[in-house]
């Protein structure tokens, strides 16, 4: 799709699409843009600018450019395995592929009761972890498909209650049902790590990283030194979880314990800081996690949402915020609002962060079946939480009801998806919508067809790739089902017949309160590696002058008009393929590992952007965009990609990238007037996924790059030359005040310039300065005042840059002292005056 230069009045409905003046767009992708937009139930108006990408990457029309299969791997139990969990890999849209055991995990028999699964973001792997009823946390590992007995190994087994005082009871009682630990990566360096807690061992919270290679020893902190009891709750949400344009390796802590009391904390890098007192009366009597967390996923704060209280009210959350800005949290607690019609004590809180924007969506459970959706910064910006339509009808059981998911391309311009059980309609289910600038849709609707009995959980998952999500949940009777949202609408029943399992409540009741199962997408994830500049002169298909050695950054770039060619080297990690993977260049002159550093795209060809793309070869078939390349020249004997020569087209064939390929592409750029002196660094954006191609960072034990560590390409350009600059002659000659002109003749990034002024005649003694703050090529003139009568004065023009500053010749002019000293009648009523060796006609009045 070159462009789409107007639409307007785009509205649809069910029978009805008007779509205004397409140009250049193949019959093909409109038929695709057609049908997309006929599924949805609402577009908003588009006004596309000739120029302007960014709003098609914000419409809610997905890009037809590039397609990632969604798959994932559901890890569940059965209560006829008892200890060994079981798996079952998914292949969108709708193949379910039970495969039996994933790994035998003890010969002590006890049923699970938690599962938890997470996807590394910078390998083929998934961790998982499986709380049995004895209080032993069995953590293993999957590679490959993850789809047969011989992907999975058991790497952990770590023993909660050597004593077994209390076993995890989980058989919808208000009983014993918690789960002390969790499991997340980090999310640039790769590490896994398993929080958990020990039974006494309170106040103490555990953890080990996996590194990809090897697993540390056991490190500890302690979250409390006083009121202490076991650890009940433990929660761990990594910043840029799922792809977010924005990461890091911190991940926020939550964990409550016996006595109700809650702490929040940051762990970075290994290091655990920022601990704070969320709370010590919470109220989780029934073994709800009444709380949870979630990053923005712009500015780096976090958001601690919790129940307050024992007593029955209809307010009984509050909120607690991190401030990435000033590393501290907030010194007290903020009250969310009236959530409830009727008094309920807080039960479950679910929150999941917008990728696209600071918006996080909050499910708010009550302990009288009371539910409500919510939004953190509902407009993206202003502080606060908007709320939903109540709903009072759902199960009235211990197990959480409610869930909240963001659509990937959608959450571009905030689309959130609620979904909850329903006690009033029998085995169907509801859910809400949110989407920014509309707001909630207003009611729940009923999601088409039904359990095979009343629902009693959902959990419900975003694909990291694609719009669709996947809601796993769990009937009254602990058969599992999965109804996919598929981008636009549900699948048209909650599928219990591809698959049907019973999970394992304790004593053989129903709607157990355990989480014996959990759902992981795979995701497409790229990174980057090796590069090397080359000479925009080198026309070659491959090029050979290189500016500087792989890795290694040139100096004494010509940042005015220089040329270079980057070949740039791109690996996928998570074993996921991409077609049509178009990835773009972009600049910054800040630190490239700060998420706050801004970046810039590199313009099209001819633009007027300071790093633009050209042709290295003047019309020929080398460098032409999406030209697929035909060889290497960077180390790790990657595949030959391909050239691109355009920020914002669509992707095509050659830019296919398989699962766990490495692959080569080039970037041919001209600079247009980029700033002298300074150190410039690229990076590649996926415009697919609409995320940075961040560099491979993970500490596995091998390096991946030709270098002692994986880094940005960068290129420092020449210092400026000094100006050159003319004086010219002053005007406006006064007896105490003159005009002073002067033009610069060359230079870029002009910092100051003005004109030097003095009665010396070398511009040696006495010297006054006038300054005009920055500059370009050009003339120029400034006046100047407080002169002596009868005065010889001396000036020359300046201008400075980093090279250093430029002067014009000196040149003078006569103050003169405004007496009259002859006077010439030319005819009456008019008069010639002589003064300071001027003519002045005078007309009398």
């Amino acid at each position: 799709m070159k462009r789409l230069r107007k639409i307007t009045n785009s509205i649809v409905s069910s029978a009805l699409i008007t779509l205004i003046v397409f140009t250049n767009i193949p019959l093909g992708l409109f038929e695709y843009a057609a049908q997309k937009l006929a599924d949805r139930d609402v577009v908003d108006a588009l006004y596309l600018a000739e120029h302007d990408r960014s709003v098609v990457d914000r419409m809610r029309l997905p890009r037809a450019e590039a397609a990632v299969t969604p798959t994932g791997v559901l890890g569940f139990s059965e209560t006829a395995a008892n200890d060994n969990m079981q798996f079952l890999s998914y292949t969108s849209p709708s193949t379910y592929t039970p495969r039996g055991d994933s790994v035998d995990t003890t010969t002590v028999v006890t049923d699970i009761q938690h599962i938890r699964g997470e996807m590394a973001p910078t390998r083929d792997e998934m961790i998982w972890g499986q709380l049995d009823e004895d209080r032993t946390l069995h953590v293993t590992r999957c590679v490959g498909g993850c789809d047969a007995a011989a992907d999975w190994s058991e790497e952990l087994e770590i023993v909660i209650d050597t004593a077994v005082t209390s076993a995890i009871i989980c058989d919808a009682t208000a009983g014993s049902c918690e789960r002390p630990y969790d499991i997340a990566y980090e999310q640039l360096g790769g590490r896994a790590v398993v929080f958990y807690g020990k039974t006494g061992s309170d106040g103490v919270i555990f953890f080990r990283i996996w590194n990809g290679t090897s697993w540390s020893g056991e490190s500890s902190f302690t979250f409390k030194t006083t009121n202490l009891a076991d650890t009940e709750w433990v929660r761990a949400i990594p910043e840029g979880d799922n792809l977010s344009p924005r990461r890091s390796n911190r991940i926020l802590i939550i964990v409550e314990d016996a006595n109700e009391d809650i702490r929040a904390m940051i762990y970075d890098n290994g290091a655990i800081n920022d601990l704070t007192t969320i709370t010590d009366t919470s109220f989780t009597s029934d073994n709800a996690r009444d709380f949870d967390g979630a990053w923005e996923s712009l500015s780096g704060n976090a958001l601690v949402v919790w129940g307050e209280g024992t007593t029955a009210v209809t307010n009984p959350f509050r909120y607690k915020r991190y401030v990435n800005s000033t590393d501290t949290w907030d010194s007290s607690a903020s009250n969310v609002g009236t959530v409830y019609t009727n008094t309920n004590t807080a039960r479950w809180v679910r929150l999941a962060s917008d990728l696209r924007s600071d918006r996080i969506g909050a499910t708010f459970e009550g302990s009288g079946a009371d539910y409500r959706p919510g939004l953190w910064k509902a407009d993206g910006s202003t502080e606060g939480f908007t709320l939903g339509v109540e709903d009072a009808t759902t199960e009235s059981i211990l197990m959480n009801q409610t869930d909240v998911a963001w659509e990937r391309y959608n959450s571009g311009t905030g689309f959130a998806l609620f979904v909850n059980t329903d006690a009033s309609t029998a085995d169907v289910s509801d859910y809400q919508t949110f989407t920014a600038g509309t707001g909630f849709n207003g009611s729940a609707i009923d999601m088409p067809g039904a359990m095979g009995d009343d629902g009693a959980m959902w959990k419900i998952y975003p694909s990291p790739n694609s719009d669709e999500v996947m809601a796993v949940g769990v009937e009254w009777s602990d058969d599992l089902c999965f109804q996919r949202w598929s981008g636009s609408a549900w699948d048209a029943d909650c599928t219990t017949t591809e698959y049907s399992t019973t999970l394992p409540p304790d004593t053989g009741v129903a709607h157990n309160e355990g989480a014996a199962f959990d759902f992981v997408y795979r995701w497409y994830s790229p990174w980057s590696r090796n590069w090397r500049f080359y000479s925009g002169a080198d026309t070659a298909n491959t090029p050979t002058t290189a500016l500087a050695s792989e890795n290694t950054a040139p100096t004494g770039f010509d940042g005015t008009a220089g040329n270079f060619r980057l070949r740039f080297s791109v690996a996928e990690l998570s074993n996921m393929a991409q077609t049509d993977a178009r990835k773009k260049l972009q600049y910054t002159t800040g630190n490239p590992d700060d998420p706050a550093s801004t970046w810039t795209d590199v313009g099209d060809v001819g633009s007027g952007a300071i790093w633009r793309y050209r042709d290295c070869n003047g019309g020929s078939s080398v460098c032409d965009d999406n030209t697929t390349l035909s060889g290497t020249v960077l180390s790790g004997s990657p595949t030959a990609g391909w050239w691109v020569q355009d920020s914002d087209a669509a992707g095509g064939t050659n830019m296919d990238h398989s699962a766990l390929q490495v692959r080569e592409l080039e970037f041919s750029v001209e600079a247009n007037g980029a700033a002298a002196g300074t150190t410039y660094y690229f990076r590649m954006y996926d415009t697919d996924i609409q995320t940075p191609v961040f560099r491979e960072q993970d500490n596995d034990g091998s390096n991946d790059c030709a270098t002692a560590a994986c880094t940005y390409p960068s290129l420092t350009t020449a210092s400026a030359a000094a100006p050159t600059v003319t004086t010219g002659y002053a005007s406006n000659i006064n007896v105490t005040t003159a005009t002073l002109n002067g033009t610069i003749d060359s230079g870029s990034s002009i910092t100051q310039h003005g004109f030097a002024y003095s009665t010396s005649p070398t511009l040696s003694t006495g010297v006054s300065t006038t300054t005009l703050g920055s500059g370009s090529i050009g003339p120029f003139g400034q006046g100047i005042s407080s002169l002596s009568a009868d005065t010889t004065y001396y000036f020359r023009a300046y201008a400075t840059n980093s090279g250093g500053t430029g002067f014009g010749e000196i040149r003078s002019f006569f103050t003169g002292n405004g007496s009259i000293t002859r006077t010439l009648h030319l005819f009456e009523g008019a008069k010639v005056h002589f003064t300071n060796g001027r003519i002045i006609l005078y007309q009398n009045q």
